[in-house]
């Protein structure tokens, strides 16, 4: 009887649920004004990129695109609507005019925002989400943009300007490219990242005739994540090797869990970096000679740097959508249906960082944190 009322309680919750969300999007999916895109799109003035999904890794690859509308079109003004830490993947940015930072936890914050927003009267408002939100749709409906442009959103009536699935099945800069062209700018033939943050790091941890090699052990998921048990392997199988020196990218909360690690690796070539927010890692990265991690924004941190790159991968199709993106870089996929990194052999982890040697692209590729 009690489970019968855990499960009656579960599904009257769901119902309400998602009855609250079919009334609200009733509410927000509404285009108050409409307006001819052709012209809007041969004169824009000003764009707004939502990336308030907070999300470091999105926010890297982006800056592709900004440095590029920014190149091309100087006289665009680009804002972007950030979380409380991707927005420091901005700082300093010459790419974009206005970074406006939004905190969902606080609903007072929010309503200000969304207020200053729409009185800068945006031309083009961009949403690239894969997933469309109830408080992205609330927000885009509240800022009353000329158009609206958004990836599958063809069931809205909230968008203008919908790419279709077809945009969805490449690498995520192929969508950025794809929405270059489409307001008249050309893509360019070489996709780079761009940061001109602070990139702190302490010179002892590379030590003088050493290969240092930087890895992140952590994904958003247990099966995106080195377990311990594959962690002191790899780690041990690299340290066979001679002059090697490991730094392990060390976020607060798993402090106990890489100091573990380490102990039990037992050599003093392994070192652990606490690392208490993403601007932590762009100067340890940026003077690493390898990285290895699984998918996460350490890859496209690694590929900002042009750093050589041991990515593993879930599955294929996350490779092929949000991978690193240069050809030398390689990708390990989890084998059969197996769905986690665990599964990859660490052996072959280790054979891909040797194969940087034998190509000659194991040490400090970067040029320059003002422009890569």
């Amino acid at each position: 009887m009690k489970n019968q009322y855990k499960s009656f309680f579960h599904k009257w919750k769901e119902q309400k649920k998602e009855r609250k969300l079919e009334k609200l999007c009733m509410e927000y999916d509404v285009k108050k004004v409409q307006v001819d895109v052709e012209t809007v799109l041969k004169n824009i003035k000003s764009i707004l990129f939502l990336r308030d999904d907070n999300k470091i890794g999105d926010m890297v690859i982006s800056t592709y695109m900004y440095h590029e509308i920014k190149k091309q079109a100087p006289y665009i003004c680009i804002d972007v609507l950030a979380g409380t830490n991707s927005c420091k993947v901005l700082e300093g940015s010459p790419d974009v005019n206005n970074v406006h930072i939004v905190d969902y936890k606080d609903e007072t914050g929010k309503e200000s925002l969304i207020k200053e927003l729409k009185a800068n009267n945006y031309d083009i408002v961009v949403d690239f989400a894969d997933v469309m939100s109830m408080r992205t749709l609330e927000i885009i409906s509240k800022i009353e943009a000329k158009v609206n442009v958004g990836f599958c959103r063809g069931e809205y009536k909230l968008f203008d300007v919908s790419f279709t699935e077809k945009e969805l099945d490449v690498h995520i800069t192929e969508r950025y490219s794809q929405f270059i062209e489409y307001i008249g700018l050309s893509k360019s033939n070489v996709i780079e990242y761009h940061y001109y943050g602070k990139e702190v790091y302490d010179l002892t941890l590379f030590e003088k005739g050493k290969k240092s090699i930087v890895i992140n052990l952590f994904g958003a998921s247990k099966h995106r994540t080195f377990s311990g048990k594959s962690a002191v392997n790899l780690m041990k199988l690299l340290l066979e090797k001679n002059n090697v020196s490991i730094i392990v990218l060390t976020p607060k909360k798993y402090q106990d869990f890489v100091d573990k690690i380490i102990r039990k690796v037992s050599n003093g070539d392994v070192k652990a970096v606490l690392t208490t927010e993403i601007t932590d890692v762009f100067g340890i990265i940026k003077r690493a000679d390898v990285v290895i991690s699984p998918d996460t924004s350490i890859v496209h941190i690694a590929n900002l740097y042009k750093k050589p790159l041991v990515a593993l991968y879930r599955q294929s199709c996350a490779a092929k959508c949000w991978g690193p993106i240069y050809k030398h870089d390689k990708i390990l996929i989890a084998p059969g249906k197996t769905d986690d990194i665990n599964a990859i052999s660490m052996r072959d982890v280790v054979f891909a960082t040797d194969d940087f040697e034998m190509h000659g692209r194991a040490t400090n590729l970067a040029t320059t944190n003002k422009s890569i």
